[in-house]
Parts: structure tokens; C-alpha cells; sequence
């Protein structure tokens, strides 16, 4: 009896003790994908009554592994680019543009990445939100996928002060 007893623990505080999956073991554990936060984009949206409004939304890029964070924040200026000439030829509906938190959108912006980053199999997938509801909404729709966004080099904040 008292055998078993203390061979349950010695196994629960092996397992505890950092031998278990992805450790001494040599399994790796798996990289949580990561979500790589634009800025806020100003974009047309066309409302029923014919009224051209403009509207603020936020898009994350979701990159399966840490390291292409940075590729990722690397070709962020042509993926606003190609965004931006996505929402102004074709401008959302607004019934679109209510759902987008709910992923109304999202296969439409997901091609439009692949095809301004030539499929580097870089981006997982894209997922946009109103600027507003950027904080609930969407990390539901992100499944608690961390989020982070790109810093701006020191090189890079010089070169615009001269």
C-alpha cells in the first residue's frame, strides 16, 4: 500500500519537475501561433442610404512560429498597401463591416496578403475587427492567440528625424 502510494508521487513530481513532454523527453513542444497586430486602417465602407463613410479597423496577421514575427512586421507596409487598394476598389458593405469581428471578411483579406507577400507561407491566416471592439471580440475570435505588434527600429525612428 504504502509502495503505490509513494510511486504515484515520485511520478506526479517527475512529471511536474519538468520531464515530461518537451523537456528531457525530447519532444518539442509546439509554437503557439501568434498574432501580429496593423495598425488601425481608414477604410471606405458603403452604408445603404448610399452614404461613402470611412471607417477604422484593425487587422492581425496569425504567424504559426515566433520567428516570423519579424518577417511579418518586415512586409507590413506592403500588406497596408495592398489592403488599402483592396478596400478602395471593392469598399465593404456595412452589413460586412458589423460582422467583421465575426470573420465577415477574412478569407478576402486572407488572399490579398498571400498575394502582396507572392505566398511565402508566411502568414496562417488574417483576421480583421472595428477598431473598436478590437479588445473582446477579437481575441475571442483569436482563441487567446497572443498578440503583438511590430517596433519601429531605433535606425528606423532616426532616418525620419532628418
Amino acid at each position: 500500500m504504502l509502495g503505490a502510494r509513494w510511486s504515484a508521487i515520485v511520478l506526479s513530481l517527475l512529471l511536474a519537475g519538468g520531464f515530461g513532454p518537451g523537456t528531457a523527453s525530447g519532444k518539442e513542444v509546439p509554437e503557439r501561433p501568434i498574432a501580429v497586430r496593423v495598425n488601425p486602417l481608414s477604410i471606405p465602407v458603403a452604408k445603404p442610404n448610399n452614404a461613402g463613410n470611412t471607417e477604422f479597423i484593425t487587422v492581425y496577421l496569425v504567424v504559426n512560429k515566433k520567428s516570423h514575427v519579424e518577417n511579418a512586421c518586415y512586409w507590413i507596409p506592403r500588406i497596408r498597401d495592398a489592403l488599402m487598394q483592396t478596400f478602395y476598389q471593392s469598399p465593404m458593405a456595412w452589413d460586412h463591416f458589423t460582422k467583421l469581428h465575426l470573420g465577415a471578411e477574412d478569407a478576402r483579406l486572407y488572399r490579398t496578403v498571400q498575394y502582396a507577400l507572392n505566398d511565402k507561407g508566411l502568414v496562417a491566416r488574417v483576421h480583421a475587427a472595428p477598431s473598436v471592439l478590437t479588445s473582446a471580440k477579437s481575441l475571442i475570435a483569436l482563441k487567446n492567440t497572443p498578440i503583438t505588434k511590430c517596433k519601429v527600429e531605433k535606425a528606423e525612428k532616426d532616418k525620419k528625424k532628418h
